[in-house]
């Protein structure tokens, strides 16, 4: 039988896997900030318990349950009295549960399986950045983020090594080939996409270009993501990296707490701009290019490289 504490715990994971899958662009964005897919709280119900019994299983030593204690205390301690009274099994859960209620959703799956003490020792919060993989497999994307991907310039580059790096001015432009060369078969416009520059603009360049046009500003915010350079940490780290590793501290939970919303804006603005371009392809991306053009006036002197 699967307790309530339970499910409310699963409940909020799934939620934010949600939010995780409309950012990929996997599953198309609800405005209802209370609606989800409910086969994502299935998906959650066959594979979430396995993990929360391991992290359970760290407060079978004395050291742990000292550790634990003290975590509570120094994040929630008008309700240390309440966690630490539940019973050996129901102390962590008790804890995720007002945690996600007061502060923001723990992503419990930030946690190794086999390394349950990380929920002691960091704060689990999954890396959200862009990865390689991702960038590799752009056509996983929804169709307007892979029409603002063209105009981004590529965050990855290849070393003399073939190791991937992350954001080198010499970057090779080959890695944007590929990009170009669908969105020119989606907007069937291929002398427009020859006017953008060959490496496109950077995410500064794009922010300063749209600073004042705030229905676009959700342009800039993709651009920081794929380039790394957003003003939240979780978003700028990715899977590429080390696992993101954030020690406990109150002041550290209060900012995060700030930062999720403004993250969950960003991505809101996001998809509004990929919304508008997917209504009219051709003619919203061409506004747009021709905006960016004007705005920054720059254009590569050969113009974008592409396939055919």
């Amino acid at each position: 039988m699967w307790a309530e504490i339970s499910l409310d715990i699963l409940n909020d994971e799934a939620v934010q896997e949600y939010d995780r899958r409309v950012a990929e662009g996997k599953i198309p964005y609800n405005n209802s900030d209370a609606v989800f897919p409910v086969s994502l709280l299935i998906s959650k119900m066959k594979t979430g318990p396995q993990l929360i019994s391991s992290i359970i299983s760290l407060l079978q030593g004395d050291d742990y349950v000292n550790e634990f204690k003290s975590l509570v205390e120094e994040i929630m301690p008008d309700r240390l009295q309440e966690v630490m009274n539940e019973r050996g099994d129901r102390k962590v859960l008790k804890f995720i549960q007002i945690f996600n209620t007061r502060f923001f959703i723990l992503d419990t799956k930030a946690i190794m399986a086999d390394e349950p003490y990380q929920l002691i020792s960091s704060i689990p919060v999954a890396a959200e950045g862009m990865t390689y993989d991702s960038y590799a497999n752009f056509t996983d994307f929804r169709p307007g983020y892979i029409l603002m991907l063209s105009l981004i310039m590529a965050p990855y580059y290849f070393d003399d090594d073939d190791e991937v790096k992350i954001q080198n001015p010499d970057r090779i432009i080959s890695d944007k080939i590929p990009i170009m060369d669908m969105v020119g078969s989606m907007v069937k416009d291929w002398d427009l996409l020859r006017k953008i520059p060959e490496k496109g603009w950077d995410n500064i360049e794009i922010r300063n270009a749209v600073k004042d046009t705030a229905n676009w500003w959700g342009l800039a915010d993709f651009a920081d993501w794929v380039m790394h350079d957003t003003q939240w940490d979780i978003e700028n780290y990715s899977n590429d990296e080390a696992i993101i590793t954030i020690p406990w501290s109150l002041d550290t939970v209060k900012t995060l707490t700030i930062q999720f919303p403004e993250i969950h804006a960003a991505w809101k603005r996001i998809n509004s701009v990929a919304d508008w371009l997917e209504r009219d392809v051709s003619g919203h991306y061409r506004e747009l290019v021709e905006f960016l053009l004007k705005a920054t006036k720059k254009k590569g002197k050969r113009g974008t490289k592409l396939i055919v």
